[in-house]
């Protein structure tokens, strides 16, 4: 009985850190439209590789401050070997972990957004083939496609298909 009901706790929780980051989301386009424009709009213009960055040489630095480091626990940062999309983690502790994706589209990037696949039970530490064609995450999800979470992350992997990525599959 206290699994049940600490499987349903922990249920409502990550329901409402997921209900907390959209409407984060959603303010922001709120705020967006509240001026006449899309969150595309009013988020930088940034061009170039590595999500517009300049190469700061060698040491540590805050990459990419406000958009990648928000302030949140973002990690695990990937990008596709073209260059052209970037995914990190960012987590909410204590269950809530997405993957989210910036993508270049027509020389530009886009807006952080969290990944289509990425659905916050335990999704984190994307990584990428060096060929490109295959997209690596672990993640608590359930493994039969239930609602109950795994008690663990396992890994799972997708295969490019077109400009995105297939199904998943462990």
């Amino acid at each position: 009985m206290k699994r049940q009901a600490k499987t349903v706790s922990r249920q409502w929780l990550v329901l409402a850190c997921a209900l907390f980051f959209q409407a984060v989301i959603a303010a922001q386009e709120l705020g967006a439209q509240a001026v006449g424009k899309n969150t595309q709009d009013v988020f930088p213009v940034l061009k170039g590789p590595y999500v517009g960055q300049k190469w700061s040489g060698p040491g540590a630095e805050l990459f990419a401050p406000y958009i990648v480091s928000t302030g949140l626990f973002e990690s695990y940062i990937a990008f596709t070997p073209d260059g052209r999309a970037c995914y990190f983690n960012v987590e909410l502790p204590p269950d809530l972990s997405v993957i989210v994706e910036l993508k270049q589209e027509k020389g530009a990037w886009t807006a952080p957004e969290v990944a289509s696949f990425s659905q916050g039970r335990g999704d984190a530490n994307p990584a990428i083939a060096t060929d490109g064609k295959h997209f690596y995450f672990t993640s608590m999800r359930s493994l039969d496609g239930g609602p109950t979470p795994s008690r663990r992350s396992n890994p799972w992997v997708m295969e490019r298909v077109g400009n995105g990525w297939g199904p998943r599959s462990r």
